[in-house]
């Protein structure tokens, strides 16, 4: 459905549709976590409780 809307939007559309994205995603040699979880990213949503920075 959204590649239809897409193609709709490009071929047919005089319009601009911004797109922003609600996450941002880095990484560190310093960053540290144990057992990640695989249900989601970024450790089951969780990574704020437990992923540590090693100083």
């Amino acid at each position: 459905m959204y590649v239809e809307c897409q193609r709709i939007v490009r071929d047919e559309g005089g319009v601009v549709i911004p797109m922003f994205a609600n996450w941002i995603e880095a990484a560190s040699e310093k960053l540290r976590f144990e057992n990640p979880a695989g249900n989601l990213g970024m450790d089951g949503s969780r990574a704020a409780e437990r992923w540590w920075f090693e100083s």
